[in-house]
């Protein structure tokens, strides 16, 4: 996950790296839980099933990796920035996959010079030159509301903030 604020200065974090980082996994962390369970995400975590060993980092630590064998999911990507799109995908290696995930609608940085995140930027690219044949290990996937899964609330509250912002703008 990319290491940003939503919205707030939450200012200087103790502890070790590990520590200023968890605090952002959570909600990961948490999903994985209800997939796996406590003591099999804590295996997996602690690295004590070697079938199934889960890291967990800051994209900001990234740096030097190449993921061979490897599943990594990158979460809140709606705030890399394009040089972080860069080092991430710079990663690939062999016989690996990267599933890239984000909320364009949340995004927590400023958007570019083009009023889009690096994420819309990105999936537009993609999608444009898949259609001249190109990027052919790269797919796309757009979900709408429909997809939501976490709550019939949930769903209905995006869907009224949608239709305030598009009555008021946002802010």
């Amino acid at each position: 996950r990319p290491i940003v604020e939503a919205g707030e200065k939450l200012g200087f974090l103790p502890g070790d790296v590990r520590e200023k980082v968890e605090m952002y996994l959570i909600p990961l962390l948490n999903s994985l839980e209800e997939i796996f369970g406590k003591e099999s995400l804590a295996k997996c975590l602690e690295g004590k099933n070697p079938k199934s060993v889960i890291e967990t980092g800051a994209v900001a630590y990234m740096r030097g990796l190449t993921f061979k064998d490897t599943i990594a999911i990158i979460d809140e990507a709606q705030n890399l920035t394009s040089d972080q799109f860069k080092l991430i995908l710079s990663r690939i290696g062999p016989n690996s996959k990267i599933i890239i995930c984000g909320d364009t609608r949340q995004t927590d940085i400023e958007v570019g010079k083009e009023g889009r995140t690096s994420l819309e930027m990105l999936m537009s690219h993609l999608e444009e030159g898949k259609k001249k044949g190109l990027y052919k290990t790269f797919a796309t996937v757009r979900l709408t509301n429909k997809d939501i899964v976490r709550s019939q609330e949930c769903l209905e509250a995006i869907e009224l903030i949608e239709e305030f912002e598009s009555l008021y703008g946002k802010g």
